[in-house]
């Protein structure tokens, strides 16, 4: 079972499998290639849809401008990464609405 699965749409699906066969993930990774062109169009919603669960792996990496309520993950396990570069970061807050 795969450590990862990425989620992409179809224009970007060739290139990111080559970039990830050339990384060489640890544990191994799934591509979920969703009926959309361009992955970073996808809302939260809309890849919950399609996507009803993670295929056994542990964790789930949706395109960096994907839009949406990220309640519709909710009872899902999140864990956040923050790529980088030549910034100054003060904080990050994180709260529950309400």
């Amino acid at each position: 079972m795969a450590e990862y699965l990425f989620v992409t749409g179809r224009l970007a699906a060739g290139a990111l499998r080559a970039t990830l066969d050339r990384l060489e993930l640890e544990g191994g990774y799934e591509l979920a290639v969703l009926n959309g062109a361009v992955a970073a169009l996808m809302r939260t919603e809309w890849i919950a849809r399609r996507l009803p669960d993670a295929r056994g792996c542990a964790q789930v990496m949706i395109p960096g401008l994907c839009r949406g309520d990220l309640g519709a993950l909710a009872g899902q396990p999140v864990r956040l990464r923050f790529v980088m570069r030549d910034a100054d970061v003060y904080a990050f807050r994180f709260r529950p609405r309400g």
